[in-house]
């Protein structure tokens, strides 16, 4: 899973919980520097873990950037979202990431939006 996270404590947390249920993970800070591990990474992910407010790039752009590569159209893009407002699941979707998961992140949870 590629994780993409600009809090190092959310970074750190997220990190800590995937890990320790067997989920390998590659960290981005930012949007661009995701962009830049999934052009140059030989890893093929199963998954982007994307936060959606970040500094230099935010993961709503990335997320529209990765979608326009064809061999990433049907790579599962899910957004970590701290504060769930209303319309963000809408906003999501239309830039194209698939779901949306709030942070801290629950890992049944995940899982569930992975395995849809």
């Amino acid at each position: 899973v590629l994780l993409v996270e600009d809090n190092e404590i959310n970074l750190e947390l997220a990190q800590e919980l995937l890990n320790s249920n067997g989920i390998f993970t590659t960290v981005a800070m930012n949007g661009q520097q995701a962009l830049d591990i999934l052009e140059q990474e030989k890893t093929v992910f199963d998954a982007v873990l994307m936060d959606c407010q970040m500094p230099i790039m935010d993961g709503y752009t990335a997320t529209k950037k990765i979608r326009q590569q064809k061999q990433f159209e049907n790579l599962p893009i899910l957004a970590m979202t701290a504060n769930a407002m209303m319309g963000d699941k809408e906003k999501v979707l239309s830039v194209g990431m698939n779901d949306h998961i709030p942070k801290p992140i629950d890992v049944n949870q995940l899982f569930t939006c992975l395995a849809t």
